[in-house]
């Protein structure tokens, strides 16, 4: 019975605890390739960068062209590739389908890429 009562007082403190996450609360990004680019303007289109180019796949998980692989982590609106080519690259997500890459310090950089369609193929993408 004590551990029952215990429980019943701890339980609210662990969820509390969970939103207040620094960074905001953890959660994934949906899956389909990342097509990265740099703006144009009224005189230029955007100017295409494959290299940034990257997919994400289930498992908290990316690949980039070459097929390497890597995780990332995303908190709130912003998203950190944690392990593999892209390590310590970091974006923010103005929505589920745009985000912009970060400098070294948190600040946005030119560079963006846009989600398009489900990771794998099929015919709203393209394979990597």
């Amino acid at each position: 019975m004590k551990w029952l009562f215990l429980f019943a007082l701890l339980a609210p403190l662990s969820i509390s605890a969970s939103r207040a996450a620094p960074g905001g609360s953890m959660s994934i990004l949906s899956t389909g390739r990342w097509t990265c680019e740099l703006p144009g303007d009224a005189a230029s289109p955007p100017v295409r960068q494959p290299a940034e180019d990257f997919e994400i796949v289930p498992d908290s998980s990316y690949r980039i062209a070459d097929a390497r692989r890597g995780t990332y982590l995303r908190l709130g609106s912003n998203f950190t590739m944690t392990s593999g080519p892209f390590a310590g690259r970091r974006y923010h997500l103005s929505s589920e389908t745009e985000s912009q890459r970060l400098g070294g310090d948190g600040k946005p950089l030119a560079l963006r890429c846009v989600r398009g369609g489900a990771a794998g193929g099929g015919p709203a993408s393209s394979r990597m």
